[in-house]
């Protein structure tokens, strides 16, 4: 017979990842396992308002639990030292280790992107008892801003950006804590990475986050995004770096990346490129190095700029 899980042992397994998503780490106390009434294998089928009732009960632990995640994430924005809290109490490292964390953890029934979604409600509502994250987004609204959604939850404040550099400039401007934007963005300025190579309004923006970061559900857009933010995302323990890559005109996406990986780069991807005023521009996607690779030599080679513009966690897999 398939053993049933234990009310304190479901309590156990939802308070231990109550703080990582916090911007510091708070103690949890573990549940009070004696006031838990276990839930013992029936000799024989239960009435169906005995089932009800055990689901009552734990629906309110569960509860109880939540308020107690949102009053934590409360604290820890409170006593988060000023200058080092991020917009929106928005730490894109801290959130995807944690999803990570929930897939290796999950043993079911329910499916690791299902809980990934309810713990990114869970995340949003406790950042906001305290703060108001406001999003930006650029692009296709029945792309881009699904994709906001999906990333950040139902809870935050949404405000649109005509083109990807009007977002560029309401996030160097404090008009939005962060923006989403597509990769191809239908716009004349698609090229919107192009300006991470400078300060925005007088202020370094950066890629935190690649959209999606769960996996497509059946039937949804599958489309790219990233999230811009005027900070550097925090690591997450399986990151990557988004390059800006200058190259002599007419350089084929596989010479860039053949390039690269001469210099030292590894996992070149190459996500976008498109001319510019002295020759090719690429966005691509490679491993985070423990060390950067020495930068190009123009004179001996077709690449003349290579420069970071963001760093995030690597999407979550079907798989995990």
């Amino acid at each position: 017979m398939r053993s049933i899980l234990s009310a304190a042992a479901l309590l156990t397994a939802l308070a231990l990842p109550v703080s990582a998503q916090e911007p510091f780490p708070v103690p949890v106390p573990p549940p009070d396992a004696s006031s838990a009434p276990e839930l013992t294998p029936p000799a024989g089928p239960r009435p169906p308002a005995e089932i009800q009732g055990a689901i009552d009960t734990v629906d309110s632990q569960i509860l109880g639990l939540l308020n107690q995640r949102a009053a934590l994430t409360a604290e820890a924005l409170q006593r988060a030292e000023p200058g080092k809290a991020q917009a929106g109490g928005f730490q894109p490292g801290r959130r995807a280790a944690l999803l990570r964390r929930l897939a290796v953890d999950n043993r079911g029934p329910l499916p690791s992107t299902a809980l990934a979604r309810i713990w990114t409600e869970i995340i949003g509502a406790s950042i906001r008892v305290e703060q108001t994250l406001t999003v930006a987004f650029a692009g296709h609204e029945t792309i881009a801003a699904p994709l906001a959604v999906e990333y950040f939850g139902t809870g935050m404040t949404m405000v649109r950006a005509r083109t990807p550099d009007a977002l560029l400039e309401m996030v160097a401007t404090d008009q939005a804590h962060v923006g989403v934007v597509e990769l191809d963005s239908g716009d004349d300025s698609a090229r919107w990475w192009r300006r991470l190579l400078e300060p925005v309004g007088g202020r370094t923006l950066r890629v935190v986050a690649r959209l999606p970061f769960l996996p497509p559900a059946p039937g949804h857009v599958r489309a790219t995004g990233f999230v811009v933010a005027p900070f550097e995302a925090d690591p997450s323990g399986r990151d990557k770096l988004l390059l800006a890559v200058d190259a002599d005109s007419g350089t084929t996406a596989k010479a860039a990346g053949a390039a690269l990986s001469a210099l030292g780069w590894r996992g070149v991807s190459v996500l976008e490129q498109g001319d510019t005023d002295s020759g090719r521009g690429f966005l691509v996607e490679a491993d985070k190095p423990d060390t950067l690779p020495p930068a190009p030599d123009p004179a001996s080679g077709i690449l003349d700029r290579v420069a970071v513009v963001g760093g995030y966690a690597v999407p979550l897999t079907a798989v995990e």
